[in-house]
């Protein structure tokens, strides 16, 4: 998000650059230089590339494509967009160098991948493996001399810089470097300085009598990300905290009277928890700031609507900011902000998972409670007296099974399997009328039989009938129940 339009990539396969936003000067890069554009709208010029990351400053765009190239586009007035470009009369007969369609960077070193970029107002950086390249104004921050270097309109590699490069971040008077170890080196004022952050989780007045092991830890006094917006800088650790910082000059002493540049980094968000580790912070203007969590939710932190009374103002502890969760988005991936004050953030679809209906049948736990039954693989089969006497598996204490089963237990058993049976829905015309004997039900029965659909009795009433289940009949009422019976 930039002052002035904001530009979105897509995970589409080719052609997935949206722009949108005030199109004076060529920012959008639609091939026009002066509209507004209030919805996104795909660069069509682009359509053949897959763009990976963008850039955006405040009249000009940087993208990187899954090639490693750039291309720009935009208003060059400060020379940030890597190549020479011829004035042109705009409409208020004013001359203007305006790119308006994407075009690419052509870098000093042949066969160089760049693996990202990052702008600002009146400059631009990208940088591969090792090696850090800058264009534009220098005012001391492009990582050579300003007054040999002035302008620099092609293209140019920052020499001190040998070691992995693992991000970086830029501003009209500074910039910072993120390399892969974790150090952090930042160029303002054609010097350039290491960076270093207190990753200790007590104030400097606090001694512990021993080191915490997440401090102790070199994994977590890692810097993982780098942002900036106008001369407000911040990092992410790996543990989380968000250190932030301002690029500010002080006159030193002396007859020299030469002006030194102060950074001070403080803790402005700590990770009490895992989950409330920042993954993604973006800033604002004023000292505004966005993060967004490992549990999805985001933070805002803006000044203070209500002053500082002198009592406050004197006391070290009071914080002119504020955190206030932003309500009502989950599960944010990626926060973004613009000098304006506006804030943006990326959230993720829930991922639905699929329901599986595993385990066991209807008929499977009826006939758990009953106590002639037995589960097999395809389905729940009877077990008839005569099966279970000869089957030295099963164990039934105070049962005497060399003795005849009374003619009760029988018919239970006969019934069990008629229930058993009508669950498991296996039914012909022949097999119905084999389980129900009665002449008077024998219609009925049947016809419920061949319908296949759950039930044991068919209750028809005023024109229309329906399949019920016996026992919801009999427990329901006790006449029903006799009936049942054949009491």
């Amino acid at each position: 998000m930039g002052r002035l339009h904001t530009v979105v990539v897509t995970d589409e396969a080719f052609g997935n650059v949206w722009a949108m936003g005030h199109g004076t000067g060529g920012r959008l890069g639609t091939g026009a230089s002066s509209h507004l554009q209030t919805s996104l709208a795909r660069l069509s010029h682009l359509a053949s590339l897959k763009v990976t990351s963008v850039a955006v400053g405040q009249d000009h765009t940087l993208v990187l494509t899954a090639d490693g190239e750039v291309y720009s586009w935009g208003l060059g007035r400060f020379y940030q967009l890597g190549y020479p470009v011829e004035a042109a009369k705009n409409s208020a007969g004013q001359d203007e160098m305006v790119q308006t369609t994407a075009r690419r960077v052509a870098l000093p070193v042949k066969g160089v991948r760049i693996r990202g970029v990052a702008a600002s107002k009146i400059a631009s950086v990208c940088w591969s493996h090792n090696e850090v390249f800058t264009f534009g104004t220098n005012r001391g921050q492009l990582g050579y001399s300003k007054v040999s270097a002035p302008v620099q309109i092609l293209p140019r590699q920052v020499t001190p810089i040998t070691a992995a490069v693992a991000s970086a971040a830029i501003s009209d008077s500074a910039l910072c470097v993120l390399f892969i170890n974790g150090d952090v080196v930042c160029w303002v004022n054609d010097t350039h300085q290491k960076i270093s952050f207190n990753f200790q989780p007590f104030p400097p007045e606090i001694k512990p009598s021993y080191t915490p092991s997440v401090v102790a830890n070199s994994r977590y006094r890692r810097v993982e990300k780098i942002a900036c917006c106008e001369e407000t800088f911040a990092i992410i650790s790996e543990s989380g905290d968000v250190h932030s910082w301002n690029i500010s000059a002080q006159e030193s002493g002396g007859a020299s009277h030469q002006t030194r540049t102060v950074m001070k980094p403080q803790r402005v968000w700590t990770a009490s928890r895992q989950l409330m580790a920042a993954k993604d912070v973006a800033l604002g203007s004023e000292g505004s700031l966005i993060i967004c969590t490992e549990a999805g939710h985001a933070f805002v932190r803006v000044k203070s609507t209500q002053p500082a009374t002198t009592q406050q103002a004197s006391v070290s502890t009071y914080k002119p900011f504020k955190w206030s969760r932003v309500p009502i988005v989950h599960r944010v991936t990626k926060v973004a902000t613009s000098p304006t004050g506006s804030f943006a953030v990326m959230t993720s679809d829930a991922e639905m998972q699929e329901i599986v209906l595993d385990g066991r049948s209807l008929t499977d736990d009826v006939s758990s409670l009953l106590g002639f039954t037995r589960p097999a693989e395809d389905r729940t089969k009877i077990a008839t007296p005569e099966a279970l006497r000869d089957d030295t598996s099963t164990t039934f204490v105070g049962e005497d099974w060399a003795e005849d089963l009374p003619s009760s237990i029988e018919g239970d058993i006969n019934a069990i399997r008629r229930m058993c049976d009508i669950l498991s829905g296996e039914w012909t015309e022949a097999r119905a009328a084999q389980l129900y004997a009665r002449p008077a039900l024998d219609p009925i029965r049947r016809e419920f039989a061949m319908s296949n659909r759950g039930g044991d009795l068919l209750v028809c009433t005023r024109g229309f009938s329906f399949l019920v289940h016996a026992a919801v009949l009999a427990a329901r009422s006790e006449a029903l129940r006799s009936v049942l019976r054949d009491e």
